[in-house]
């Protein structure tokens, strides 16, 4: 499992960048594209810490993860939809149009998929399905 995320805290103005010393010297001398996976490559922890399941139609449970042993993000949905099981991220009721907007979102498919993976798996075995 391999996720993408940032190793160094980049504090510049528009138009300009700050890189730590420590990587300094291999960034600058890579190219752009070599720079981007040098400053993204990381390993993240998923781990899903609380099924709990709901008797509705679609919504099959919410599950609570841990990343990292660090953040904890709670209410994320196992929904059984037309292609099988699936889950959504944390969302809010918008008042106004009724619509929802996640609270939580993944940018990295790569991330996203591995998240869902772990939460399914979390919620199989807890219904053993």
């Amino acid at each position: 499992m391999n996720e993408k995320v940032a190793i160094n805290t980049v504090i510049a103005r528009e138009g300009e960048s700050s890189v730590s010393p420590k990587y300094s010297s291999s960034i600058l001398t890579t190219s752009s594209a070599e720079r981007k996976e040098i400053m993204t490559t990381a390993t993240l922890s998923i781990k899903a810490i609380k099924v709990h399941p709901v008797k509705d139609s679609n919504l099959k449970a919410y599950v609570d993860i841990c990343i990292d042993d660090a953040i904890i993000i709670k209410g994320l949905k196992v929904m059984d939809g037309k292609n099988g099981l699936f889950v959504i991220l944390p969302s809010v009721k918008n008042k106004k149009d009724e619509r929802y907007y996640e609270t939580v979102s993944c940018t990295n498919t790569e991330v996203k998929d591995d998240l869902s993976n772990t939460v399914l798996a979390a919620y199989k075995r807890e219904v053993k399905v």
